[in-house]
Parts: C-alpha cells; structure tokens; sequence
C-alpha cells in the first residue's frame, strides 16, 4: 500500500486542532484556493486566523518520505504557494 502522507495529514490537523486557542482561527484540509491565474490549487492544510486585525493565511504540505525530502519538491511546494497571494507563511 502507498504510503501518501494522508495519515501524517491527519494527525497534524489534530495537533492544529488541539493547540489552536483563538475564536478567530480556522482549520481546513484539503482547501482549493485560487492562484494568481485564478486557477485552484489544492493545499494540505489552511490555517487561516486574524491577530490585531491581520489575516494570516499559513500553508502546510503532508508527505511522509522514507528519506530526506527533495529540493525539487520543496522548491515546487513553495512556487505553487507563491502564486497563491493570499498565503502569508509556508511549511
């Protein structure tokens, strides 16, 4: 069976879940948010929250490697988020 980070997704977004302390912070997997050519891209994790009236929108990506990640896939990761201007923060 594949191993396709789905479980690693999961159990990030309980974590997420737990720690999350603000009445202004949602949490959303799997989220379809437009890019710049107002084409939608699918991030892992959204975490979207409002602190003094400043919309954070942070980024997570879930795979689970057996080995250390490729820079082309980091690289890839990052260029897609930086096409998607309302993304503040990406990990």
């Amino acid at each position: 069976m594949k191993n396709d980070g789905k479980l690693l997704e999961k159990t990030i977004r309980l974590v997420q879940e737990t720690l999350k302390d603000s009445p202004f912070t949602e949490i959303h997997s799997n989220y379809r948010i437009p890019n710049e050519s107002d084409n939608k891209r699918e991030i892992d994790i959204l975490i979207v929250s409002k602190i003094n009236g400043f919309e954070l929108k942070i980024a997570v990506e879930c795979k689970d490697y057996k080995s250390k990640i490729p820079a082309e896939k980091i690289e890839a990761f990052n260029s897609k988020c930086q096409r998607i201007k309302s993304i503040n923060k990406i990990n």
